[in-house]
């Protein structure tokens, strides 16, 4: 609700060029329009995925993603609806995707079968997702924070700028999406072995998905790295009399910020070891500090000395490097600890 009636004032807060504002807010209003189907999804994908079935939400988010195309050819080129089109198409996939897969989970039985008469509310469950929930919710909404520093600081190199790094950010962010998985993956596994009393097997985990997350960042990434100029092209108007510009503004951060992806791939696989041993607070005080802290001290110390796009581009891998080491002893810590847990339990 608060981006929805507050989402011009934010982008006049972040240093937003005029001649995209109006355009950027409305885009912003609509989108928060679509978190109810958002959240919906996620919650209903996180419950197939923790019971081991990783296929069904795919396909789901995947007839969602062509609807979203498809909405976004009709809205734009047939009826000229311009930012507001690709909003509308955008939240409407979400809503379908959160419809077809709640539909699915009323179609199951057993403990994942959904049903509207059968809703309660359970003040204990409840407060053991909160304890597990509002942690991570913090960190991202911390996260959002201090890229919107940097995206403030951004915008102050102009329009053109900021077009450039929008385009090369979503060449990153399907990078991004397909190491998460493995964030994912980590927490998932980890959380089973704990479950099963052989914690021991959280380092496997994590080896497997460290070794899967850069083969993921070779594949993915390196090819976005190696057509980061006709990719970013995809989003740029070949009329436009800054093409040229904008295309070497992305590239340029591609060649930076992507070139390192593969540092957050490993940082989130430990981040999602943590979490499935069931500790949430240390991973996310450490994410603050280690690299929202971090960026924040950056952009307001470090940056207004050397003022480029380089410096600002250079915090992502640095606080990359500094959080990924804390978190890796926390995970050998709580690993070490429940080992000892249960061989103490054993034993009685």
């Amino acid at each position: 609700v608060i981006g929805l009636l507050c989402s011009k004032t934010f982008l006049i807060w972040m240093g937003t060029d005029p001649n995209v504002l109006e355009g950027a807010a409305l885009y912003m209003k609509i989108i928060f329009l679509g978190v109810p189907g958002n959240l919906l999804y996620n919650y209903c994908a996180s419950v197939l995925r923790a019971s081991g079935d990783t296929k069904r939400p795919l396909f789901f988010l995947s007839i969602s993603g062509l609807i979203n195309v498809c909405l976004n050819l009709v809205l734009v080129i047939v009826f000229h609806m311009g930012v507001a089109g690709v909003a509308i198409a955008t939240i409407t996939a979400q809503y379908l995707s959160a419809l077809m897969i709640l539909w699915y989970m009323s179609k199951l039985t057993g403990a994942l079968h959904f049903s509207f008469q059968k809703l309660r509310f359970d003040v204990v469950k409840f407060k053991r997702i909160l304890a597990v929930g509002i942690p991570c919710g913090i960190q991202g909404s911390l996260f959002a924070i201090s890229n919107v520093l940097i995206q403030s600081s951004i915008n102050s190199f102009g329009a053109v700028a900021v077009a450039g790094n929008g385009a090369g950010a979503n060449i990153e962010g399907f990078v991004y999406t397909a190491m998460n998985s493995l964030y994912q993956a980590a927490m998932t596994f980890t959380g089973q072995n704990v479950g099963a009393k052989k914690p021991q097997r959280a380092m496997r985990v994590m080896g497997a998905c460290l070794v899967v997350s850069f083969s993921v960042w070779c594949l993915i990434g390196g090819a976005a790295l190696i057509f980061r100029e006709p990719l970013v092209a995809l989003y740029v108007n070949a009329d436009d009399p800054n093409y040229q510009a904008v295309v070497a503004y992305g590239a340029h951060r591609i060649s930076i910020v992507g070139a390192t992806y593969f540092l957050c791939g490993i940082l989130e696989v430990f981040v999602g070891v943590i979490r499935g041993m069931g500790r949430t607070l240390e991973p996310t005080i450490v994410s603050l500090l280690g690299a929202c802290a971090f960026r924040v001290a950056w952009v307001v110390w470090v940056f207004p000395d050397f003022r480029s796009l380089e410096n600002l581009y250079i915090s992502y891998p640095i606080s990359w490097i500094l959080t990924s080491a804390v978190q890796f002893i926390l995970c050998v810590y709580w690993k070490n600890r429940l080992v000892k847990m249960v061989a103490a339990e054993e034993r009685l």
